[in-house]
């Protein structure tokens, strides 16, 4: 985790929040508990295993998917990374996230 990752979020939280004024009314929609965990997650969008990885967190450790956005937070300089918040009803630990992400993960900030 990096301090980068928390201040993209900050600077683009009503997109990660897609208009919701917290996380737990994010979480909320999606039809989560309140016991969920939440990580910002820059990734590499270019990646040629960025669909598989993805799909892997989402089937596997049946991550929700939310706020998604375009963060070009310097990682890739031209084109720029995509962030999401990964939202998990049951525990995982951020090294599971990166053992599944592996290169397309760029960096994290734990939301909840």
């Amino acid at each position: 985790m990096s301090d980068l990752c928390k201040k993209t979020y900050e600077e683009l939280k009503d997109k990660f929040l897609e208009g919701c004024s917290s996380v737990e009314e994010l979480s909320e929609q999606y039809g989560l508990g309140p016991d969920f965990q939440g990580y910002v997650l820059i990734l590499n969008p270019d990646h040629p295993e960025y669909d598989q990885r993805l799909s892997m967190l989402e089937t596997d450790f049946e991550m929700i998917s939310g706020g998604y956005c375009e963060t070009k937070c310097g990682f890739i300089e031209e084109l720029g990374e995509v962030g999401r918040i990964g939202m998990f009803d049951s525990d995982i630990s951020i090294n599971e996230i990166q053992n599944v992400l592996g290169e397309i993960l760029f960096d994290f900030y734990k939301v909840k």
